[in-house]
C-alpha cells in the first residue's frame, strides 16, 4: 500500500526532453551502432566540404549568376 506506481516517460515522443543517460541500458547498446554510422557520415561530408574548390567551375557558376541577376534587372527596369 505504501508502493507507489512510477511512471515512465515513452521512449520516442513529441517535445521529449529526455535526454540520453535516461535511456535504459539496453537502449544505449541498440543505439549505439547508429551514433557511430551518423558520426562517421558526418565526419565524410565534413571532409567534403574542406576540399579545395574547382576555379573553373567557381568561375563559370559566377558568370552564370551574374547573368541571370543582369537579366532580372532588366525585366524589372522594363515594367
Amino acid at each position: 500500500m505504501g508502493v507507489t506506481a512510477r511512471t515512465r516517460a515513452p521512449l520516442v515522443a513529441d517535445g521529449c526532453n529526455c535526454s540520453y543517460q535516461s535511456a535504459p541500458w539496453w537502449l544505449m547498446g541498440v543505439t549505439a551502432p547508429f551514433r557511430i554510422m551518423k558520426f562517421h557520415v558526418a565526419k565524410k561530408k565534413f571532409k567534403e566540404t574542406l576540399r579545395p574548390y574547382d576555379v573553373k567551375d567557381v568561375i563559370e557558376q559566377y558568370s552564370a549568376g551574374h547573368l541571370d541577376m543582369l537579366c532580372r534587372i532588366k525585366s524589372l527596369q522594363s515594367r
